[in-house]
């Protein structure tokens, strides 16, 4: 599968990111096809199976969450994906960093 996709350009595109190797790009390529086909990134979101749901009736509003329609394997390399580029960063994003310091006289309620 991997000498199949390197003759692609996309291929060469999805290994230079960090944290896809070429079995990552393989697997990615194989389960999204031709990308081009996507006009734009809200159909690749809801081909994948990422887009957002929301629920609300009246007043009521419930928490977003993602749809699950699409593709389970190209959703669940993309998540894999994902956490392997979380894990070569050098730092972790900011929004993972804590911004303010917890109170000393904070105690775990139980």
């Amino acid at each position: 599968m991997i000498e199949q996709s390197k003759n692609l350009d996309e291929f060469s595109v999805l290994v230079s990111i960090p944290g896809i190797g070429p079995l990552t790009a393989a697997l990615m390529i194989s389960e999204l096809g031709d990308i081009r086909r996507f006009s734009t990134s809200n159909q690749l979101n809801a081909y994948v199976g990422i887009d957002i749901r929301t629920h609300q009736s009246g007043t009521m509003r419930k928490k977003d969450r993602i749809n699950k329609r699409g593709n389970a394997r190209a959703r669940k390399i993309l998540f894999f994906t994902i956490r392997n580029m979380l894990k070569t960063q050098k730092s972790p994003p900011k929004f993972l960093t804590r911004t303010t310091a917890v109170p000393t006289d904070c105690r775990i309620l139980g």
